[in-house]
């Protein structure tokens, strides 16, 4: 080859790539993938001379019909129709033996070359010109299928080089490569759309921050209704919001999950979740659940904490007013439970006189009912059907004391805070009291000894001390109660209702008297 056809094949190929990366710059310029599309075929159509160039999509129709719709060309006004960017004009090729040859060629070939006048008249009227000339069809190829064609026409005979054949075939895989780019787009705009109109119809609020600095991402338009504070204004002060919280739970909240420092606290991936009030502009109280995933990325501890906030309200009222009501009806059944109980001591109380020989034994029935009917007595009466420590031992002492003609001096020492007893452990440490207190007084030195019952409680502790003491009294010689040895009937009970943790019972002499300590703790008590 002579030094000028090295230097023309030089020019031709630098104009190639010029023409090139003109057309991928358009397409790269633009959103979506039409938007460069005018400009691409104006300058490829320039560039060869050409009568007419397109962008034109394919669709074989159920019956086999071949149509092509036609999204972009130039010159803008060919024909009948002007194409605008958004516009498609539909082309009806049909279906006869040539056209589909035709295209099952161009799909195996991806160019093919070939001359308008073997198509049939009303396809060579839309691909080119009835007058007949030359089309180059550029296969493009989207996501791996066929989508459509690049169509070059020119309306005389040419014969295509292969320096152009390549420049327009890297122009159709730039096209190509615009429209699959294009079409995800627009998919993920219409998810977009769906999930916006989907969102905007769910009461529930979605959220996202970023990082510990608290950056808002998102948040729907639900946010607004439920709390009565602008999106701007959530954008701008991501915890300011917290201003509407209820001012009892305030501070729990700006400690807890929404402080600016939570995301630096967090090490691993976590989900929490909270229940706390808000108040609403027009003064109301809503309940809000607010579930968080916290997603911890680096050392920085940034990262994204994403939430489901949902308005609870009418579930907490319906909550509330079941509690209410269970709560009554557990109230009045501990009070009718508790007026049974005095009936039935009180028929027992008669058969002391007609029986003074069993006046002792039941004597001590009637002490034991009064000691469970006093737990009844104290879960009708108390909110919620708490058993107060004090209160107990204050009813065992006034009934012990009535029925055994005893002088008891009740002494309550007591740290802030009240001291619960367990439900479930509420009778036993009802009836161990009721014994000790009762053998103290069937035992004390004359008619006239008092009995001393000291209560020491500790709420922060969840624990408490009873020494019940009867002065000038003393234990038999074979007594021994962590063996078992020497109890009688009401001891013997006590060591086996004596819960086996969270109770301890001692009975020594001490001082010219006896002492028993009951020691009580977790997971008998609790605190109020």
């Amino acid at each position: 080859m002579s030094n000028s056809g090295v230097d023309q094949k030089r020019v031709k190929d630098k104009a190639t790539l010029n023409l090139v990366a003109d057309c991928a710059k358009e397409m790269c310029r633009s959103e979506g993938w039409f938007d460069g599309v005018t400009a691409v075929l104006e300058r490829i159509g320039k560039e060869f001379s050409l009568g007419r160039a397109y962008v034109a999509e394919y669709l074989l129709t159920e019956s086999s019909e071949l149509q092509l719709f036609i999204h972009q060309e130039w010159p803008k006004c060919y024909g009948k129709l002007a194409i605008g960017s958004s516009n498609k004009k539909q082309v009806f090729l049909g279906r006869g033996e040539i056209i589909h040859k035709w295209w099952q060629n161009l799909s195996q070939q991806k160019i093919l070359p070939i001359k308008i006048n073997n198509f049939p008249w009303e396809a060579r009227l839309e691909l080119g010109s009835a007058e007949g000339g030359t089309l180059l069809a550029i296969l493009l190829v989207v996501e791996g299928k066929p989508w459509g064609l690049l169509g070059c026409y020119e309306n005389s005979e040419r014969c295509w080089n292969k320096q152009e054949i390549i420049a327009l075939q890297l122009v159709g895989k730039i096209l190509s490569a615009s429209i699959e780019r294009g079409n995800k787009l627009r998919q993920r705009m219409e998810r977009r759309e769906k999930l916006a109109k989907l969102v905007e119809k769910i009461p529930e609020i979605f959220w996202a921050l970023e990082n510990n600095k608290l950056k808002l991402l998102y948040v729907s338009p639900a946010f607004e209704r439920m709390w009565g504070c602008s999106q701007k204004e959530l954008a701008s002060n991501p915890v300011g919001f917290l201003k509407n919280t209820h001012p009892e739970e305030r501070s729990c909240s700006e400690e807890g999950i929404f402080s600016s420092n939570f995301l630096q606290k967090q090490r691993e991936s976590s989900v929490h979740e909270e229940q706390f009030r808000i108040l609403t502009p027009d003064g109301k109280t809503r309940w809000i659940n607010m579930r968080n995933s916290i997603l911890i990325e680096g050392k920085e501890s940034t990262g994204l904490m994403m939430g489901l906030a949902t308005d609870v309200t009418e579930y907490k009222q319906q909550e509330m007013r079941w509690l209410s009501q269970r709560e009554s009806l557990i109230g009045e059944v501990h009070h009718r439970i508790k007026n049974h109980l005095q009936g039935l001591m009180g028929l027992l109380e008669q058969h002391i006189h007609h029986a003074p020989d069993l006046a002792q034994p039941i004597q001590a029935a009637i002490s034991q009912i009064a000691a469970v009917s006093a737990i009844h007595g104290l879960q009708a009466s108390n909110k919620g059907g708490q058993i107060k420590l004090a209160e107990t031992v204050e009813a065992i002492c006034q009934n012990t004391a009535r029925l055994a003609d005893c002088s008891i001096h009740l002494d309550v020492i007591q740290s802030a805070g009240l001291v619960i007893i367990v439900e479930q452990e509420a009778v036993p440490v009802a009836l161990i009291v009721n014994e000790l207190v009762l053998n103290a007084c069937k035992h004390r030195n004359s008619n006239k000894g008092e009995i001393q019952v000291r209560v020491t409680m500790n709420a922060p502790r969840k624990s408490a001390e009873l020494l019940i003491r009867n002065d000038k009294a003393h234990l038999h010689k074979e007594f021994d109660f962590n063996s078992g040895q020497g109890l009688g009937t009401g001891l013997g009970l006590v060591k086996s209702l004596l819960p086996p943790v969270g109770a301890m019972l001692t009975i020594q002499e001490r001082e010219g008297g006896v002492e028993a300590c009951f020691k009580l703790s977790l997971p008998v008590l609790r605190s109020a």
